[in-house]
């Protein structure tokens, strides 16, 4: 990869920091002394093992029922949404529960694996069963988890590392720290060892050649690649792929020129402007690479499931935020990572936005300093073409 002196290496797993990481997605299996920082789970769930039995939880969701509340960013945010999704996945494997779900995602939500039924809610957004005098569990802000009996602040939901002998699984992807939190709270080994977050179902199927760039964000002027970087990504693919690309890009409504203007040359895109999520899942059904910002559209790409249950590859966009925390946890959702996030991941650790001094960390802390020719690199060995013209 090109760095700030030119040296130019491609990684592919790892945790250590360099001046651009590709990681792929999936899990993550690391010998005992390259394991990140992270909480020891109390039992060798690699190995087949489980809690120690059942608590007075797992009893009390099952007769009376559960409610699970997304509060703080989880309630504002799809992003933050869709992974503490993975909570209540966890919650509906206690039992044969008819589940609802009320906030105002209905749309989306009417796509999801999770079997609920919909009802739209403009007020905060829960998921529960029907049943009696549930229990309340709130999840959020997007980090934590809290349960019945617990006082104080809800504990921190940690990265797991799971000791199998001389190797070490890392559960560090969002998804999996919710799920891992609820199994131990429950007593009881659930199903999913891997991305337990709910999927979204589509009737497209993947189109070749059909590159979807999510060029949204929530945080515009500090978690937005570029619609000129974008539309270079898109040109460094088609030269490496030989051959054209048919091209959507999903942008906010205020940006619908400069994102045309920006691929003027490289190809005639389809702009998508302010569409609704729900018909997202269509559109990344039919993608065959999905590339954006690191935010909630890029992930339900990961979730997304098309009609043959398959889904585009998916690369998400890091600068100041974990690529080990903030994804899914799929196969098939990788990363490229500016040092800032790589940094972060090893310490697994955040900062705010607005805690990140640009002057002192200058392009670490940013977009810019990934390289379109090495997004692209990466894209066409996800994809198993042969990168022609690009120094390996």
């Amino acid at each position: 990869m090109a760095g700030p002196e030119g040296v130019r290496e491609l990684v592919l797993t790892g945790w250590q920091v360099v001046p651009v990481l590709c990681s792929r997605g999936g899990p993550v299996r690391l010998p005992r002394e390259a394991a990140p920082l992270g909480r020891r789970l109390p039992y060798r769930r690699a190995r087949g093992e489980g809690p120690p039995g059942p608590t007075p939880l797992l009893d009390q969701v099952r007769t009376a029922g559960w409610s699970l509340e997304f509060s703080g960013w989880q309630q504002d945010y799809l992003g933050d949404f869709l992974l503490g999704l993975a909570a209540a996945q966890a919650l509906a494997e206690t039992g044969d529960h008819d589940l609802v779900y009320r906030g105002r995602r209905s749309g989306l939500m009417r796509r999801c694996s999770l079997p609920v039924d919909v009802v739209h809610h403009d007020g905060p957004a829960s998921v529960s069963t029907r049943t009696g005098d549930p229990v309340r569990v709130i999840a959020g802000p997007p980090l934590r988890l809290r349960l019945p009996g617990e006082s104080g602040p809800p504990p921190h939901a940690p990265l797991w590392l799971d000791h199998d002998d001389q190797d070490v699984v890392v559960h560090s992807a969002l998804p999996m720290r919710y799920y891992l939190q609820v199994e131990q709270a429950l007593g009881v080994r659930l199903r999913h060892d891997h991305a337990p977050a709910p999927t979204f179902s589509a009737a497209a199927t993947v189109r070749p050649r059909h590159v979807v760039f999510v060029a949204t964000t929530s945080s515009h002027d500090v978690k937005q690649y570029g619609y000129r970087g974008f539309a270079a990504i898109g040109a460094a693919i088609a030269e490496r792929a030989g051959t054209d690309l048919e091209i959507t890009v999903i942008v906010d409504r205020r940006y619908v020129a400069e994102a045309r203007a920006a691929f003027a040359g490289v190809a005639e895109p389809v702009v998508l402007a302010g569409i609704d999520a729900a018909d997202c899942v269509e559109v990344f059904a039919g993608a065959e690479l999905v590339i954006g910002n690191d935010t909630g559209l890029t992930h339900l790409a990961a979730l997304t499931a098309g009609a043959d249950g398959g889904g585009p590859e998916v690369i998400g966009l890091y600068a100041r935020h974990s690529y080990r925390k903030w994804t899914t946890g799929a196969a098939r959702h990788h990363a490229v990572s500016a040092p800032l996030a790589q940094m972060l991941a090893l310490a697994d650790g955040d900062l705010w936005l607005d805690d990140v001094d640009g002057d002192l960390w200058g392009t670490n802390a940013t977009l810019g300093v990934l390289p379109p020719d090495v997004i692209a690199e990466f894209a066409c060995l996800l994809k198993g073409e042969r990168c022609s013209g690009t120094r390996r």
